[in-house]
């Protein structure tokens, strides 16, 4: 119906004060993976939906999925994106950090009908966050911290240089592949339109620096989801339009149209974007209050 009315709500959780996150459905056994970030330790909730009036059934303390030491992860740092795999009929849900070391993070396997933690496949040197299904039994993975050659995070005024990356897990295998020269980010995601992956760098190493007073390009990466390699860095602009105010966000969320390949990015206020994208017209209002940065793809050579 228009206006949309809500039809249901539901708490994950009494009491917290924090919001829900991010979340992934699974349409075979009807169920939302409901992420609670914020809270420590980091939650996930298993919520029925009703397929014919998409009621939620009220979750009880047996649809928590707690991660914690006691059940089989360490959050550190909180719980991320959450996707659902169909092919293997599991949920996947990125970890930043697991155990004491930073450097540490992962990707865990849960089962949709119990909750249960399954399996913990290892990501090394990245911290997790974005998460999206690709076209094989393959998930790419954003990073979201920098870290360098020498397998430490990233200092911007040292010396040791930056290493940024995004990886592709293989989720029979736990095979990986390190995606060089994109992130960090945020959201991923892909295309099945053109068959690539998208990637967010709102972090990169690439943009200028120091990061709170950067003006400048934050790169978002294109990468072929068949070789998994970075075929184009796209830059989606961060200089204010407003001289001395810096934009109000940066480019962390990326999302596709596969049926005309169009690819959309949002921007925070205060963006000079419009110029940049028409520059002979010079500045023009239209991002100063934040807007979303459409990116063509043009049609292949014969």
């Amino acid at each position: 119906t228009f206006p949309p009315t809500q039809v249901s709500d539901v708490r994950t959780a009494t009491p917290t004060a924090n919001r829900a996150d991010e979340l992934a459905f699974d349409p075979k056994d009807r169920v939302l993976l409901v992420i609670n970030n914020a809270d420590t330790p980091p939650f996930g909730t298993l919520i029925t939906v009703d397929p014919a009036s998409c009621f939620l059934t009220p979750p009880t303390p047996a649809n928590k999925i707690t991660f914690d030491l006691a059940h089989g992860v360490n959050a550190q740092d909180g719980a991320e994106q959450p996707v659902f795999h169909p092919r293997t009929g599991k949920f996947f849900l990125s970890i930043p950090v697991i155990g004491a070391n930073v450097k540490d993070g992962g990707v865990i396997r849960i089962d949709p009908k119990t909750g249960a933690i399954e399996h913990t496949f290892p990501i090394e040197l990245c911290s997790p966050a974005g998460l999206t299904v690709g076209p094989h039994d393959d998930l790419l993975i954003g990073c979201n911290r920098v870290f360098d050659t020498a397998g430490n995070v990233w200092d911007p005024n040292g010396t040791v240089t930056a290493a940024p990356k995004d990886v592709i897990l293989n989720v029979n295998t736990g095979a990986t592949k390190d995606v060089l020269g994109v992130g960090a980010g945020d959201e991923v995601w892909f295309n099945g339109g053109d068959g690539n992956y998208y990637a967010t760098g709102s972090g990169s190493p690439f943009r200028p620096l120091p990061a709170a007073t950067a003006k400048g390009s934050t790169p978002l990466g294109v990468i072929n989801a068949n070789d998994g390699k970075l075929i184009q860095s796209v830059p989606t602009y961060n200089v204010p339009a407003v001289a001395g105010v810096h934009p109000a966000a940066t480019a962390h969320s990326v999302a596709a149209n596969a049926a005309n390949n169009l690819v959309f990015v949002p921007l925070g206020a205060n963006n000079a974007f419009s110029a940049f994208a028409v520059p002979n017209l010079g500045p023009v209002p239209d991002c100063e209050t934040g807007c979303i940065a459409v990116f063509g793809r043009g049609e292949d050579d014969d």
